[in-house]
């Protein structure tokens, strides 16, 4: 392990005492700005978009750590382009901080319950290791790129969240709109819940994306809308069943309650947000006005939509009868 890396991150920590749990967290978050700096110097952002809960920490200055890298790459990203990241990533990291990286190459496959067709989502996993302990599966970073347009493409430098990150040496990314990744985690949260036979969620499943709940509550507060036409467009780009999707969106906003209030959630956010700012919305009379109604209420505009996309498309109650009783009588008198 590097001994630079290791020394750069012990002075971050000293200076920002309130991320000592987080220790892991942080440093993915340095090594985020590596691996973009390298993205950068080869010109590798022209053609993709950055997305998703780290697009908000680093560029939009959420107060939760993040852990993968997201972008839309388009109907058009290739396998060529794939090799090209694996060995500027691989190459750079080296370089730098005398850290291993292994890139494994993609397999493409669908949404992540299954429900979709034909869109491929493919997902590189950079392996970096940064202790000389036995190897730590959170150590991991994911880069996934799929191949789904961005309809939004915002040109941000990254934010330096810490004073040894000089501000100057950040680059430019392309990043969708706050309202674009809104829209994208509206569509994931609900397709990531297990539901039970009973039509209940599963409290305990890993697949549940209690990060997004967080994010679309902070979106929230912050005076983000949600435009329900762009979440059914995404809903469209991944192949997502319109009426299975509606339906895990009626159950996500009756158990969003319930998916906050579980030792999981707590477990989850806890990896990712100081543990003094965790407790303020965790703490019984703060979180359903700091959480849980933010993201509920959100959902529900989406589901509101989506009853009145069906309002718009159904002819009025009783169109159907009197246009046969006109037609009737427009025969009659010819």
């Amino acid at each position: 392990m590097s001994k630079a890396f290791t020394t750069l991150i012990d002075r971050i920590l000293e200076r920002h005492p309130e991320f000592l749990a987080l220790r892991a967290a942080v440093e993915k978050e340095v090594l985020h700005y590596e691996i973009f700096r390298a993205l950068a110097e080869k010109r590798l952002l022209n053609e993709i978009t950055f997305q998703g809960g780290t697009a908000l920490r680093l560029c939009y200055g959420s107060d939760r750590l993040s852990e993968d890298i997201d972008f839309a790459g388009g109907r058009g990203f290739a396998q060529t382009d794939a090799r090209a990241i694996k060995a500027c990533v691989e190459g750079h990291l080296f370089r730098v901080y005398d850290l291993e990286a292994r890139v494994k190459e993609p397999e493409f496959s669908v949404f992540e319950d299954g429900s979709a067709e034909g869109v491929a989502v493919g997902k590189w996993s950079i392996s970096i290791r940064t202790s000389d302990n036995v190897a730590d599966p959170q150590q991991r970073i994911k880069l996934e790129i799929a191949t789904v347009p961005a309809y939004t493409r915002m040109i941000a430098a990254l934010r330096a969240n810490y004073e040894h990150i000089q501000p100057q040496t950040t680059p430019l990314v392309p990043v969708e709109s706050r309202e674009e990744i809104l829209a994208d985690k509206a569509l994931a949260f609900p397709m990531s819940l297990k539901i039970l036979d009973t039509g209940e969620v599963d409290l305990a499943s890993a697949r549940i994306r209690h990060r997004d709940i967080w994010d679309m509550a902070a979106l929230q507060r912050s005076g983000v809308r949600l435009d329900p036409e762009l979440v059914f467009k995404k809903v469209e780009d991944y192949s997502v069943s319109r009426d299975e999707y509606v339906k895990r969106l009626d159950t996500a906003i009756a158990s969003i309650d319930k998916i906050v209030r579980s030792p999981l959630f707590a477990n989850q956010i806890g990896r990712f947000v100081a543990g003094h700012r965790l407790a303020e919305y965790l703490d019984p009379k703060a979180r359903e006005s700091l959480l849980i109604d933010p993201a509920r209420g959100l959902l529900g505009t989406v589901s509101a939509g989506d009853r009145s996309q069906d309002r718009r498309a159904a002819p009025p109650r009783g169109f159907r009868a009197a246009r046969r009783g006109r037609d009737k009588d427009d025969m009659e008198r010819q």
